[in-house]
């Protein structure tokens, strides 16, 4: 249903009846809020147990809290989630954002056109529906995102040309250069994201 509601916005937009995501000042469709809120509080939950993990494991995380803002942003941005609910969401963001701040943060950075043919790749119904202008959208904030970001060690790389999901030497290629990263890096423990 979410990305349904997404590819009727855009379709709403590109023929021109809709001026923003709230059309004629009605309320957005709830699906957008009660998603983002879903992942926000399953990141939460997630996050929750990652101290006493560190005492016997090393922990790799697809998603921070941190980038689950980006998702809302993105939403808030397309008119998609009302100021009411946005509110609601970045009190419940800022009651996550104390949690053991991670090691090094790695961006696997792809432009939208490919992430577009893997989403399709994937073969996930739901998600082929995914319109590329979305895409492009949370592409525009994840890059500002992670050009103000601050962390003592970020890692970026390039995968638009790679093959992670079928290559073992891609694969490789991108521990080696974790591996590469991590080395020497003390581990950071509780600290505030923002």
């Amino acid at each position: 249903e979410y990305y349904e509601a997404i590819n009727r916005f855009y379709g709403e937009l590109d023929n021109g009846s809709v001026v923003n995501g709230n059309g004629a000042g009605r309320e957005p469709n709830p699906v957008f809020f009660n998603s983002q809120y879903w992942w926000l509080t399953k990141k939460g939950n997630q996050n929750s147990g990652i101290p006493s993990l560190l005492e016997a494991v090393n922990v790799s995380q697809d998603r921070s809290v941190p980038e689950d803002g980006l998702f809302e942003e993105n939403l808030k941005r397309l008119g998609l989630i009302s100021e009411r609910n946005d509110r609601i969401y970045k009190v419940a963001y800022e009651g996550l954002s104390y949690y053991p701040q991670p090691d090094m943060m790695i961006y696997l950075r792809t432009s939208p056109k490919v992430c577009k043919e893997r989403i399709i790749k994937r073969g996930r119904l739901a998600e082929r529906k995914i319109p590329i202008r979305y895409l492009e959208s949370l592409n525009e904030l994840y890059e500002e995102w992670w050009a103000r970001f601050e962390h003592p060690n970020k890692l970026m790389i390039e995968t638009d040309g790679l093959n992670l999901a079928d290559s073992i030497n891609d694969q490789e290629e991108v521990h080696r250069k974790i591996a590469y990263n991590l080395a020497d890096t003390p581990r950071v423990r509780i600290k505030r994201w923002h």
